[in-house]
């Protein structure tokens, strides 16, 4: 998995994932609802250090 952020361009991202098989995940680290932010961006990585 690459993380990228909501903000931001995500096409080299996604040429570095199609280069190893992987997939883009965006994240917003700048949400207006910072709890519930939190909660996605904690289960967004949670999923990438987890998947084999």
């Amino acid at each position: 998995m690459i993380f990228v952020q909501a903000q931001f361009s995500t096409q080299s991202a996604e040429a570095i994932a199609s280069a190893i098989g992987g997939e883009v995940v965006t994240v917003d680290p700048l949400a207006k609802d910072y709890i519930d932010n939190l909660d996605n961006i904690t289960e967004a990585f949670s999923q990438g250090i987890t998947k084999e």
